[in-house]
């Protein structure tokens, strides 16, 4: 959709509402994507450095996160997105590094 839009916006014609409503749901799901990420990266980096139970809470957030983002990138996101690439690798080390669990 942001591909076909940008194609739109390049013939130089007068924006009308509806397109600019075209554009804007085409950048929001990829950035909502890219987002919810950022917000799962947020919380990994704060459970390196809290103990027991805040550790717990911060990585539930995480979690929530990541689990959002991942929602919104298969709904959205091709499998080769780079977006989506970077969210997978970002998802793993959190499994790995915060809920030690590597299988997953």
């Amino acid at each position: 959709m942001v591909e076909c839009t940008k194609k739109i916006a390049k013939l130089d014609l007068e924006s009308f509402v509806e397109e600019r409503n075209l554009l804007s749901v085409g950048y929001k799901n990829v950035i909502g994507a890219c987002r919810a990420s950022w917000k799962g990266d947020y919380f990994r980096y704060l459970a390196k450095f809290k103990t027991e139970q805040d550790r717990k809470d911060v990585a539930d957030q995480s979690l929530k996160g990541y689990q959002a983002a991942s929602n919104t990138a298969s709904t959205n996101l091709s499998p080769t997105y780079p977006i989506r690439l970077v969210l997978a690798l970002n998802f793993f080390i959190f499994y790995y590094e915060i809920l030690n669990s590597p299988e997953r």
